[in-house]
């Protein structure tokens, strides 16, 4: 018998307890990360246009319905096969996957930004990949 879960956006702390009890558990088991990193490009020359390319575009956290220049969402789903046991029901064997969705800005003209807002733009890409 093989029995389906899954959790969408739990809280981290949820997240950690069952991967670590997962991890010390005897059962056999097979964990997989699915990593899928995503960008919305943005435009524009000055801090301005960039600010407003990231407003109207930036992805919405579903948790909100608000906008963040930055997005990271992750989805935890789990099976295992039971099996009759000496004192009853028993897991024979545990699958989890982990998928981790991460969506950032890229500027589509990196190039045609003058020098000094081309390493500006950098140091904030930088920090918003850090932070996610």
């Amino acid at each position: 018998m093989t029995h389906f879960r899954s959790l969408r956006r739990r809280p981290t702390s949820m997240l950690l307890v069952l991967i670590a009890g997962l991890a010390a558990s005897p059962i056999a088991s097979r964990a997989e990360v699915v990593r899928d990193n995503q960008t919305y490009q943005v435009l524009g020359t000055t801090r301005e246009e960039i600010r407003a390319s990231i407003d109207r575009l930036a992805p919405l956290d579903p948790a909100t319905a608000e906008r963040r220049d930055s997005l990271t969402r992750w989805e935890l789903d789990w099976r295992y096969d039971a099996r009759d046991g000496v004192q009853g029901c028993d897991i024979a064997q545990v699958w989890t996957t982990l998928r981790i969705t991460t969506v950032l800005p890229r500027h589509g003209a990196v190039s045609s930004l003058p020098d000094e807002m081309r390493q500006e733009w950098t140091r904030v890409l930088q920090r918003l990949t850090d932070h996610e």
